[in-house]
């Protein structure tokens, strides 16, 4: 799954198309940072998704991505390209899965990428000022990205209350859909996580 779709993501970009990626499960984000190389990411998620797939919660891949893409752990057998992202590339935007990460004494990324908004804080404003930031950062930023900007949404960044079509529903502290960021100037877009 994840080669062929950076095969198909590489081949829309080669004809000036900025693609759009709609996965059940976040780990396909893995195929357009593979195909871009040195891409940044906005990453919109109410979960961090950096566990060590050796013990995430639910044993899924989509536990790990973050944590994968960053080299922070090795890649499955036969999958090339990783790691395909440095922290400073990073903006984390609406993971609210904190306390359950201190409690299995996993490592957070809040420290380590350049913007980390957590679910409260995206949740508390109607327009945080860390997107300013973030777009800042995505369009002419200091660590502006060699090969552009990839965006991720996760339904489950939202609310239950405002979307119960996610695997896994959290605390209903979730952000508001009004509240997520409009584009930048980005490379491409995916969305993940809808459970019809």
């Amino acid at each position: 799954m994840i080669v062929d779709t950076a095969a198909a993501v590489r081949a829309a970009w080669d004809v000036g198309a900025r693609p759009l990626v709609i996965a059940g499960d976040c780990p396909v984000l893995l195929a357009p940072l593979i195909a871009a190389g040195e891409a940044g990411l906005v990453f919109i998620d109410g979960h961090e998704d950096a566990w060590d797939p050796r013990t995430g919660p639910t044993g899924e891949a989509s536990d790990s991505e973050i944590g994968l893409a960053l080299g922070h752990y090795p890649g499955p057998a036969g999958l090339d390209g990783l790691p395909c992202l440095h922290a400073r590339y990073l903006a984390v935007l609406g993971p609210r899965d904190q306390e359950e990460i201190a409690e299995a004494g996993q490592s957070s990324v809040r420290g380590l990428v350049h913007a980390y908004l957590d679910g409260p804080q995206l949740a508390g404003e109607p327009e945080p000022h860390s997107y300013t930031e973030v777009g800042e950062l995505v369009a002419v930023g200091p660590a502006a990205a060699p090969a552009g900007w990839w965006c991720h949404v996760d339904l489950d960044v939202l609310a239950t209350g405002e979307l119960a079509a996610v695997d896994y529903p959290q605390a209903p502290t979730g952000s508001p859909h009004r509240s997520l960021p409009a584009g930048a100037r980005l490379s491409g877009r995916q969305r993940g996580h809808l459970q019809p």
